[in-house]
């Protein structure tokens, strides 16, 4: 056995270790990879579990075997089996802990009837993890899919991010986000990118994504057949939801309770911002209930439903007790009842359109611009937004276009979409 075998047995003999875990820190060795299968052996050592052949069975017993940098990978299956708090922490994103489905491989974790979620992130010792490429199906669970708390004794766990995946059948908020501060930044800064988010809740209380912290960013989803609202950005007892971005997703068909459910709901918090968001055929579009400072901007909601008998629908609403937002370059058109309604203080808005924009097939939720649309060339610049949904730089002609589409002249080469990425289980 050579000096680096030998001291790679060492590492992984005490890889449990919150002291070993601290000399690994320092930059003492290289970040390992791990594996876990159907047809794996959880008696296998974290050593033999580096291996493909010689896997772990249970993600439980893998994520044991990590520390900060190291990579587990999991095989196709499905897991019954909740991952309660036992993913440990990375210490940067340069340096996070990974667990991810492995490349073409379709991985579900769905847990035994009477667990309480797929996922907890509980404790300020749980940051920079990655999670990526599952389906996390709370079918059997009793609350949430998939949480990110703590409490004053442990602290608030802080920068997860969970990408690439499918996030379903919760039976209250799919994701659920808490913070234990008057400024959120406890628990805040996680990382919501490629999801699908549905399907979530038996109650009109019950959300796709409920955000109650800071500095957080939902980006690149599709949001739909929550019972109640998409996405809802709210102050909790203790915390504040401040400075959120919700960007370049989709969010249609939610508020399947009936009785109410809409797209977006920026409510309370400071500095929210939502841009290039697409909003259709749920109970309500965007809601701006509270707060201060929140910026809209090109977003396209359209066919918005509404409540059977409510005289209050809207595609956007800015109610009385919020201040301070602007609202710049959305299409609004085709909701049930107004199409902005603005009771609030202070409202900066222009270059909004609410007649019809001329969508290539709003039938077939195609809400690219069509020639001769009043949205073309209309809007203002807005440092922030400097692509559209699909990743287009803006603008395309001689002015921003209003709404979530750039649109692009027959014969102009098309940029490539900066925001796709690849998803091996899709």
């Amino acid at each position: 056995m050579n000096f680096v075998q030998y001291f790679q047995s060492i590492r992984y003999l005490f890889c449990g270790l919150a002291v070993a875990a601290g000399v690994l820190g320092g930059g003492l060795s290289e970040a390992a990879t791990y594996y876990t299968a159907k047809n794996g052996n959880d008696s296998n050592t974290c050593v033999q579990a580096q291996s493909q052949t010689t896997p772990k069975l249970t993600i439980n017993s893998a994520v044991k075997c990590l520390v900060a940098g190291d990579t587990l990978y999991v095989k196709s299956g499905v897991y019954s089996e909740a991952l309660m708090n036992v993913i440990p922490g990375g210490t940067s994103w340069s340096k996070p802990v990974t667990v991810a489905a492995f490349s073409g491989d379709i991985v579900t974790i769905q847990p035994p009837t009477g667990s309480y979620r797929v996922l907890d992130f509980t404790g300020a010792s749980r940051q920079y993890i990655i999670i990526n490429g599952f389906i996390l199906d709370g079918l059997n669970v009793l609350a949430n899919v998939v949480k990110i708390t703590g409490n004053s004794t442990v602290g608030f766990a802080h920068h997860i991010r969970i990408q690439n995946s499918e996030v379903k059948n919760g039976k209250d908020a799919g994701i659920l986000v808490t913070a234990g501060d008057p400024t959120g930044q406890t628990g805040c800064c996680n990382d919501f990118i490629n999801l699908r988010v549905h399907s979530n809740g038996t109650t009109d209380f019950n959300q796709g994504f409920y955000i109650t912290s800071a500095n957080n960013l939902i980006e690149g989803s599709r949001v739909y057949s929550n019972k109640s609202n998409g996405i809802s950005v709210y102050n909790a007892a203790f915390a504040s939801a401040n400075n959120n971005i919700v960007r370049n997703n989709i969010f249609y068909n939610n508020g399947t309770s009936g009785t109410r459910g809409n797209g977006i709901t920026v409510s309370s918090g400071t500095g929210n911002i939502v841009y290039n968001n697409i909003v259709y055929g749920n109970m309500g579009g965007i809601s701006v209930y509270g707060g201060s400072n929140a910026q809209i901007y090109n977003n396209t909601i359209y066919g918005n439903v509404g409540v059977t008998n409510n005289s209050s629908d809207y595609g956007i609403e800015i109610v009385s007790f919020s201040s301070n937002t602007t609202l710049r370059n959305n299409i609004s058109f085709n909701n049930k009842g107004a199409q902005i309604r603005d009771d609030a203080f202070n409202t900066q808005k222009s270059n909004n359109l609410i007649s019809d924009p001329f969508f290539i097939d709003p039938l077939k939720a195609n809400f690219a611009l069509k020639t001769g649309s009043p949205a073309i060339n209309t809007g203002i610049a807005v440092a922030l937004v400097t692509t559209d949904y699909a990743g287009t730089p803006r603008p395309q002609g001689s002015s921003y276009d209003i709404g979530a589409y750039e649109y692009i002249t027959i014969g102009t080469p098309i940029t490539p979409p900066k925001n796709l990425r690849i998803v091996a289980n899709w």
